[in-house]
């Protein structure tokens, strides 16, 4: 995965990100898996409240950048910074990330947090999610954008002010 060509939000779905500060960034971000490379010098920008698709095809490394994202895999090269906290090997630094988003997730109400665990932290699809939790893709829909709401609403203090959605 190297190609990170961001396409541009037409008519409606503009909005202005200017002075929005970067939630995460990556740079030059590489990981191996023995000999086979999955991961090569991948850079990208995405600031608070940015909407981000990762499409490529099968075996490109889109759900391996998104593991390394949330340290769920150690990338080798380059950088990850995630709202302000580099992913380094310091324990420290991963485990503030994680437990601010696990004790949310947490609070959340069973089929909520379920269903924002797997399409946010896993990288389901809303059919994939639905077939794991045995309902229809609108529920899932559902349930992921109160999971959604509750979350931002449990964080909010960490950005005092913010102004919190469930959907941008």
């Amino acid at each position: 995965m190297t190609d990170t060509t961001a396409a541009e939000p037409t008519g409606s779905q503009t909005r202005d990100l200017s002075g929005a500060r970067d939630m995460i960034v990556c740079e030059d971000v590489s990981k191996w898996y023995g000999d086979f490379q999955a991961l090569d010098k991948v850079s990208a920008t995405i600031k608070e409240q940015e909407v981000v698709v990762v499409l490529g095809p099968s075996g490109s490394g889109k759900s391996t950048w998104i593991r390394c994202i949330n340290r769920l895999e150690i990338h080798q090269e380059g950088r990850i910074v995630v709202d302000d906290v580099e992913l380094t090997n310091d324990l420290r630094n991963i485990e503030k990330v994680r437990s601010e988003v696990a004790r949310a997730l947490d609070a959340l109400p069973g089929d909520e947090g379920t269903a924002v665990y797997l399409v946010d932290c896993q990288g389901l699809t809303y059919k994939e999610a639905a077939v794991a939790l045995s309902c229809s893709e609108a529920t899932v829909k559902r349930r992921l954008r109160s999971g959604r709401q509750s979350l931002a609403e449990s964080l909010s203090h960490l950005r005092p002010g913010r102004r919190v959605e469930a959907e941008p």
